[in-house]
């Protein structure tokens, strides 16, 4: 069972927005070079160089219409959000909470060459961003330097957790999937991987 928080609201623009061929018609307002927004429409969608060519309200650069990539090229994004990266906002979009299935936009179709688990990389994106756990549920601290990795066993009641402090903790999970240490390996050196053997009683556990 997961614990997760509400999404936030760039994430659910994210999931709501649309892509391509999609945007045509939409009414977006673009960060432009002196980093004022300008608003105007969404003629035509070039997938080749992933730009949008929007007609603008009012002449930009002595033009009514241009093309415009969506991505910041000019300047550093470093540990930006997924709003600030993109230079479009689209005006007419419903990304208030519960508003992500919105029925102005379709959802795209995915190619059936892709390993997507759902039928489009929006639907992909909503599950990944709905599932992801975002608030704390339980701080596990017997480990004295970095965890490296962790496995739950496949009945999923146990947990292994790998430390560069030359042990392996395994916990046990109950039904409210709260973790209880219930014994520590130690090593020689730093465990870097561990893997459950799948037998019935889920009792030999491989370390390297």
């Amino acid at each position: 069972r997961r614990v997760r928080g509400e999404l936030r609201e760039d994430v659910r623009a994210l999931i709501a927005r649309p892509f391509g061929n999609e945007a045509i018609g939409c009414r977006v307002s673009v960060n432009t070079r002196d980093d004022s927004f300008a608003c105007g429409t969404v003629k035509s969608y070039d997938p080749v160089r992933n730009a949008y060519l929007v007609r603008y309200d009012e002449p930009q650069r002595g033009q009514e219409e241009l093309w415009e990539l969506e991505a910041q090229v000019d300047r550093a994004a470093y540990n930006a959000t997924s709003a600030s990266k993109n230079r479009i906002r689209f005006l007419d979009l419903a990304c208030g909470p519960g508003e992500i299935d919105s029925p102005l936009f379709p959802e795209p179709r995915a190619s059936g060459e892709t390993l997507l688990r759902f039928p489009s990389w929006r639907e992909e994106l909503r599950h990944t961003a709905t599932l992801t756990p975002s608030r704390l549920h339980q701080r596990l601290a017997h480990h004295s330097d970095e965890v490296l990795y962790l496995a739950f066993s496949p009945c999923g009641t146990l947990l292994a957790t790998c430390s560069r402090d030359q042990t392996t903790v395994i916990y046990r999970l109950d039904d409210s999937s709260r973790a209880e240490k219930i014994h520590t390996l130690q090593h020689l050196s730093a465990a870097e991987h561990a893997q459950w053997w799948p037998d019935p009683l889920i009792s030999i556990l491989a370390i390297s």
